[in-house]
């Protein structure tokens, strides 16, 4: 059986641990494994057998999952790691399109609003614009992407072979 239980706003542990019908002689425990602050959206996740208790999974915003298991050990699960993500190119017909084929649309969205601050005329860089941008790339034990963090630079080169006297350096970093 398993039981999930997210936090609204007023809830304790204790509301958790009696929605997912867990035996009292076990609060004590759990409670000393997983401590007591909450937040509203954060998650518990219960899972027992023949009304024995297997195991609770603890989902808290911005830490790692924590899970107690029946002989009440606790487990953090940390399974994400940073790692800089290089993304570099040619613009064919738009930036926009061009880091699409890389990551994708709220990340290239985010990338687009930086370069608007910085007053890049994205919708006037000439074809054949080289682009480096590095952004933190959060990723799994097994390598999968979860999400992206902050941009660390952005570099756009709108000189070319042709006419290097004419085009533009614009570079950002954090």
């Amino acid at each position: 059986k398993v039981t999930e239980f997210v936090f609204s706003s007023g809830d304790t542990l204790s509301h958790g641990m009696s929605a997912a019908g867990l035996p009292a002689t076990l609060w004590p425990a759990i409670i000393d494994r997983v401590g007591t602050q909450f937040q509203p959206g954060e998650k518990l996740i219960f899972y027992s057998q023949n009304d024995e208790f297997e195991q609770l999974v603890v989902i808290r915003k911005k830490q790692p999952k924590t899970i107690v298991t029946a002989d009440l050990t606790v487990e953090t699960a940390s399974a994400v790691k940073t790692q800089i993500h290089t993304i570099q190119g040619r613009i064919d017909t738009s930036l926009y399109a061009a880091l699409l084929n890389d990551v994708d649309e709220s990340v290239v969205w985010r990338i687009s609003t930086r370069l608007k601050h910085m007053k890049v005329p994205l919708k006037a860089l000439p074809k054949d614009s080289n682009y480096e941008i590095r952004i933190e790339k959060i990723v799994g034990k097994d390598g999968e992407t979860i999400r992206y963090g902050a941009i660390k630079s952005i570099r756009i080169n709108t000189k070319n072979k042709e006419t290097p006297s004419k085009g533009h350096i614009y570079e950002y970093s954090v």
